[in-house]
């Protein structure tokens, strides 16, 4: 009931989405007074139905109407009754329920589908019977059938609330008698006892308001099972449901699937609260462009003309040339390339050891020499590479200053 009021609210007061017909489904009826606006005390009437024993032990619990009524004596026992839904037609239900007096059919949902309520020994011998598709249902209360009629003016006191000065502009529908209700207290009150206390024919309810203009439906209750009936009633009709709770879907997502679905069918609603509004602004960002022409000549030569280097004389032409490494006093001696293998079949040589006088210097001066040649070649390359990095980080420099140029003239203009 919560959840139908508040969904209800932001789908109409939020979003402008004025609905011109309204109807529920059994206990939705309820729910469906307080979501549109039509009862003052929305607090009033939960406290009163949490204080009244119709759902503690009369139509739940204990289920004392239906032990009066079938004469039962008081036990703990509450397995007396249950709820089945079984997907067939009421007239093959109706034949097996002349023999079983502790089955009802409370409610044919679809043309297809139906509930059927009582003792569940009798409820199961029926199912077994018509060999059909059947699941016992969540709940297990006592609705639409005789064996509640004793509540009705329970359920209609409860119901008895004070009504709105001011009420929305829509036509309700109730099951009581399958028409438009008249907007009263006493009369909504006998309404809903009346369509609680009997057998409910929701296709029959969904093809009156169909009648009366109704094409889209939107639906404000939980999980779009009444969308899903709503469908198959008016299958071979022109019609949309748009249901705003789906199973499986946050209810965000859901309401905006369910608006764009609204909006795709050309109703009028306002979308506004969906996105913030934003201040235009006739400021324009002055676009910097420059127009690059791939090859030619080279880039260089074309940026660092004598123009553009007498704008930044000031960069320092100055470099510093370093010193060349005197190559040493006396040039290295070539050394012979000996074979080192000899494929001979001579016999060697033996190896003699011969003792040496000579010191250690003279032996390894021609090492001393060949290494003294090595690290001239090394400093000669690493100067030249030194001298080539300088000319190329003036470029890079002269460059950069050129273009920080461009940059103080386009943003001066």
């Amino acid at each position: 009931m919560l959840f139908t009021r508040f969904i209800t609210q932001i789908i109409r007061d939020q979003f402008q989405v004025k609905p011109e017909f309204v109807f529920g489904y059994s206990l939705g009826e309820t729910s469906m007074m307080s979501a549109v606006g039509i009862w003052d005390n929305f607090t009033q009437g939960i406290r009163a139905l949490h204080a009244s024993p119709l759902f503690a032990n009369r139509l739940s619990g204990a289920k004392n109407a239906v032990r009066e009524y079938w004469q039962l004596p008081p036990t703990h026992d509450n397995n007396l009754w249950a709820n089945y839904v079984l997907m067939t037609t009421p007239s093959q239900v109706r034949e097996y329920l002349k023999h079983e007096k502790r089955v009802f059919l409370t409610q044919i949902n679809t043309p297809e589908e139906i509930v059927i309520a009582g003792q569940p020994a009798a409820c199961e011998r029926i199912i077994q019977i018509l060999g059909c598709n059947a699941f016992r249902a969540p709940f297990d209360h006592v609705i639409h059938c005789e064996a509640m009629r004793s509540e009705y003016n329970e359920i209609a006191r409860v119901n008895t609330l004070p009504i709105q000065k001011n009420l929305p502009n829509v036509t309700l529908y109730s099951a009581a008698e399958y028409g438009p209700m008249r907007i009263d207290s006493g009369a909504i009150a006998n309404s809903i006892a009346t369509g609680l206390s009997q057998q409910l024919d929701f296709p029959r309810l969904v093809n009156r308001v169909y009648d009366d203009g109704a094409r889209i439906f939107i639906e404000t209750g939980a999980g779009n099972i009444c969308s899903r009936w709503i469908d198959k009633i008016l299958a071979h009709k022109d019609h949309i449901t748009v249901p705003l709770n789906r199973r499986g879907l946050d209810d965000h997502s859901g309401l905006i699937k369910a608006l764009a679905k609204l909006v795709s069918h050309q109703v009028s609603i306002d979308i506004s609260p969906l996105y913030t509004q934003v201040t235009e602004t006739n400021k324009k960002s002055k676009l910097t462009l420059k127009k690059v022409t791939l090859g030619g000549q080279s880039i260089t030569d074309k940026i660092l003309t004598q123009q553009n280097k007498q704008l930044f004389c000031n960069i320092s032409t100055t470099t510093t040339k370093s010193q060349p490494i005197n190559p040493p006093a006396t040039q290295p001696e070539e050394m012979p390339i000996q074979n080192i293998m000899d494929n001979s079949l001579e016999p060697k040589a033996e190896v003699q050891f011969v003792e040496s006088t000579q010191p250690i210097t003279i032996l390894s001066q021609s090492h001393y020499q060949q290494l003294n040649a090595n690290n001239f070649r090394v400093h000669k390359t690493h100067d030249a590479f030194l001298q080539s990095r300088q000319e190329f980080s003036k470029q890079i420099s002269e460059l950069i200053q050129l273009q920080l140029a461009c940059a103080e003239n386009l943003l001066s203009e």
